[in-house]
C-alpha cells in the first residue's frame, strides 16, 4: 500500500489547490447586487456577503441583494456541493466520506476570523473596502500526519479495494484536519483591499472582484503550509 500513498497524496494536494479556484468561482455567484449607486452600503454588503459564507446568517445578505434567505441558504449549499465535488473529482468513495467532507468545509469556513472596515468611494464608482483577517490554522502538520497515520492503517487492513482505500485516506486527512480545527489556532493578521465594483453589463449591479475574494480567501487559512508540505514530501520521493 506504501508505493500508493504518495502519488494518491500528490493528486490529492493538486485537488484541493483546483479546489481554491473553484471557490471563488462559486463565492463570485453569491456576490451580485442590484442598488442604486446613492443607496449603496459596500462595507454592510461585504460584511454580510461573508457572514452568509462563514456564519450562515442569511437575512442581511437577502435584503441587501433583494433576495430570500431560501435563495442564500441555496447558494451555500451549492458552495459545499461544489467543495465535495472538486475535492472529491473522479474519486469513488462511500457517502459518509463524502458527509465528512461536507461537514469540514463547513467547519473551516464557519472559523473564518475577520472584520469589516469602512468603504471608501473612488472616482470610477467602485469601493475599496478594507478587511482585516486573521490567518486561520488548518493545514500545519496534517499532510506528512496523514501519510504517517495511513501508512499504519493500511498495514491493519487487508485485501482492501480502491474505494475502501480511499474512503481510509480521505477520512484520515479529514479527522486531522479537524483535530487541528478544534486548537481554534490563529496566526499572522492582514488587511485586505476588498474592490467591489459595478459589473460591466450593469453599472448600478454591483459584484466583489474575483481577485479580491481569492486573496480574501487565502487570507482566512493557512494554505502556503499545504503547498510546501506537499512539495516537501514529493521532494523525498
Amino acid at each position: 500500500m506504501k508505493e500508493k500513498c504518495i502519488p494518491l497524496l500528490r493528486r490529492f494536494v493538486a485537488v484541493i489547490l483546483v479546489f481554491c479556484c473553484t471557490i471563488t468561482m462559486s463565492a463570485c455567484s453569491l456576490s451580485d447586487i442590484t442598488k442604486i449607486f446613492s443607496d449603496f452600503d459596500a462595507s454592510a454588503y461585504t460584511q454580510a456577503f461573508l457572514d452568509a459564507i462563514s456564519k450562515n446568517e442569511f437575512s442581511k445578505y437577502a435584503e441587501i441583494t433583494n433576495s430570500t434567505e431560501d435563495e442564500a441558504k441555496k447558494e451555500y449549499e451549492s458552495l459545499l456541493d461544489n467543495s465535495v465535488s472538486s475535492l472529491l473529482a473522479s474519486i469513488t468513495v462511500s457517502d459518509e466520506t463524502k458527509q465528512k467532507v461536507r461537514d469540514m468545509f463547513h467547519t473551516i469556513y464557519s472559523k473564518w476570523n475577520y472584520s469589516v472596515g469602512e468603504a471608501v468611494k473612488n472616482d470610477d464608482k467602485s469601493f475599496t473596502v478594507p478587511v482585516t483577517v486573521k490567518k486561520l490554522t488548518v493545514f500545519k502538520g496534517v499532510l506528512k500526519e496523514t501519510v504517517s497515520r495511513f501508512e499504519k492503517r493500511t498495514k491493519e487492513s487487508k485485501d482492501m479495494n480502491d474505494s475502501a482505500y480511499y474512503d481510509l485516506y480521505y477520512q484520515t486527512f479529514i479527522e486531522l484536519v479537524n483535530e487541528t480545527l478544534a486548537k481554534n489556532e490563529y496566526g499572522e493578521e492582514t488587511v485586505i483591499q476588498v474592490s467591489v465594483t459595478p459589473t460591466t453589463s450593469n453599472s448600478n449591479v454591483y459584484e466583489i472582484k474575483a481577485e479580491s475574494i481569492t486573496a480574501l480567501y487565502n487570507a482566512t487559512m493557512d494554505m502556503e503550509v499545504l503547498q510546501e508540505e506537499a512539495a516537501s514530501i514529493s521532494s523525498l520521493d
